[in-house]
């Protein structure tokens, strides 16, 4: 899991981020959903537009202000993105044969230093888990 950004984002976010209710399955904490969203860099936001949800392909990096999205440029969807909630999903392989899924989802507002597709995602609900395919 890789270290960006001093001070460490998942120790400012963990406080604020809630889970969801584990006893649906295993879940992992919030510190280790974090950890693993820290450790990619390309995931899909889901959204709702005119009540139908949607699937947008994002690359994103972890920051101290949230979880900075950059969607493809090109794409209309881009404008339906500012002040939604919205949920980013990331899956990565976990370096010991499993893999691990994380959804953070927030509030997403548009990034003043990187309009029309850049976005930053304030997480307030993470979600993940390890599983084997």
């Amino acid at each position: 899991m890789a270290d960006r950004e001093s001070p460490d984002w998942a120790a400012v976010w963990e406080p604020l981020v809630a889970t969801f209710d584990a006893s649906a399955g295993p879940s992992l904490p919030a510190a280790e959903c974090l950890a693993w969203l820290d450790a990619g860099d390309t995931g899909v936001v889901v959204l709702s537009v005119d009540a139908l949800p949607m699937v947008v392909p994002v690359r994103y990096r972890t920051g101290t202000e949230g979880i900075h999205l950059t969607v493809p440029a090109g794409l209309p969807v881009a404008a339906a993105l500012d002040q939604q909630i919205v949920g980013l999903q990331a899956s990565g392989d976990d370096g010991a044969g499993g893999r691990w899924t994380v959804m953070a989802v927030g509030r997403a507002a548009a990034a003043p230093t990187a309009p029309p597709t850049g976005f930053i995602v304030t997480p307030t609900l993470v979600h993940g888990y390890r599983f084997e395919l």
